[in-house]
């Protein structure tokens, strides 16, 4: 039974990074059957840490925030799956605008991460709070957070990381285009080459991000387009709505009111969507 539920756990792994989450759902939802009956808590545990992301990712917020209670760690293993399940209840917080019980989530789940050791999920839990501070418009606290994952993702050359540490420093603010389009498009080729379509529409929308903020918006259009089609594809309504969002604001900029128009009401109508699911989940 071990080796099945290693086989189940890989399986929902590999189709939630290629943003088959119906698929990964499917299976966790066996993962969890099956280890349920062996009584091993850690597997039930990972499982509906995937499951939780997968309901987020489809727009289901009241069923991601059915998430186990942390297991007591006897371990550092089970204090990584404590931090992982920590941070990703800090981050359906923040998102659904409860961010004091984010912060102190996330502070947690840093802690936790820590005592077990573990880097990953330490960069994880940083990008989350990175992001938490960006709601609080707490600059200076975001700072500190894109670093430590900047500089984890170079301690243990974790590519993909150094686009979410860009994103969280701030090197828009800062006027440090070239620097920020480095970090993207490396972050942009490290999803292409594992095949995470669930990173790739967000690098394509940095990327874009970048040149829109330079003034080439037919360039900038482009990869707002990529990164809506893979998100619509994959039925992320959330990110969605944030690129129909910058579309409209390009088209505007092109002087194309029409089109940004038709973009703004679109993304509207699925922002309207998310924000009843978000009340619904309340």
């Amino acid at each position: 039974m071990a080796e099945t539920l290693r086989s189940l756990l890989t399986a929902a792994i590999e189709a939630y990074k290629h943003g088959d989450w119906v698929e990964a759902a499917r299976v966790c939802e066996e993962g969890i059957r099956a280890a349920e009956s062996t009584g091993d808590e850690l597997q039930v545990c990972r499982f509906r840490l995937i499951l939780s992301q997968c309901n987020w990712a489809q727009g289901r917020i009241k069923e991601a925030f059915v998430l186990p209670t942390p297991p007591e760690a006897h371990s550092l293993t089970g204090l990584e799956i404590a931090a992982k399940l920590r941070n990703q209840k800090g981050f359906l917080l923040a998102q659904t605008g409860k961010f004091l019980e984010a912060k102190t989530e996330l502070e947690e789940a840093l802690s936790v991460a820590g005592e077990a050791g573990s880097d990953v999920v330490c960069a994880e839990i940083q990008i989350n709070r990175g992001t938490l501070f960006f709601y609080l418009a707490d600059y200076d606290a975001m700072l500190p957070c894109g670093q430590a994952v900047l500089d984890i993702a170079e301690r243990n050359n974790l590519r993909g990381y150094e686009g979410s540490a860009c994103a969280v420093i701030g090197y828009f603010g800062l006027g440090e285009l070239d620097k920020a389009m480095e970090l993207f498009s490396e972050a942009l080729r490290s999803s292409e080459e594992a095949g995470a379509l669930a990173s790739v529409h967000t690098d394509h929308a940095n990327i874009g991000a970048v040149h829109l903020r330079r003034g080439r918006y037919e360039i900038a259009l482009s990869h707002f387009q990529k990164a809506l089609e893979i998100a619509s594809g994959l039925g992320d309504q959330i990110s969605t709505g944030k690129w129909l969002h910058n579309l409209s604001l390009t088209h505007k900029c092109m002087g194309d009111t029409m089109q940004a128009m038709t973009c703004a009401l679109e993304a509207e109508r699925v922002n309207q969507e998310v924000a009843h699911a978000r009340a619904a989940a309340k």
